[in-house]
């Protein structure tokens, strides 16, 4: 299925496929990837991406996901969720910091990139203690 996706959208211009439906198809799939992870119990890791030359910005990606979750009403993601930010992982600059869905554009404090882990809601308890300690290192 991922594989049909991105060849659609190589081939998006010869196939004669408006390219804003397909960014919207993307868009529902990566919430529907979202939701199938949840119910498995699997964390989700979101690589973002470049949109119309820019990279997009985790704040972006979060607003895309709520107005997909106000769509289709399925507990996906909501302002209490926990996500995990990486901002300019690799860089000298790097940060990562736990933070939840409402609260990510306040904490974002680098240009992108950015990329989004959305924790498993039932986690390990060694999980649970990694963000205890990377949100008590985020408030000192």
């Amino acid at each position: 299925m991922v594989a049909a996706a991105f060849i659609c959208w190589a081939l998006a211009p010869e196939l004669n496929i408006d390219i804003a439906l397909l960014s919207s198809l993307f868009a529902l799939f990566t919430h529907w990837v979202l939701k199938a992870n949840d119910e498995q119990g699997l964390h989700t890791v979101m690589f973002l991406d470049l949109k119309d030359g820019r990279m997009m910005r985790a704040e972006e990606a979060i607003r895309i996901l709520l107005e997909l979750e106000k769509r289709f009403g399925e507990g996906v993601i909501y302002p209490e969720r926990l996500v995990i930010v990486g901002e300019r992982l690799g860089c000298d600059d790097e940060r990562v910091f736990v933070s939840s869905v409402s609260e990510v554009q306040q904490m974002i404090k680098s240009e992108p990139p950015h990329i989004l882990l959305f924790p498993a809601r039932k986690l390990h308890f060694v999980e649970e203690e990694g963000l205890q300690w990377l949100m008590r290192s985020a408030i000192e």
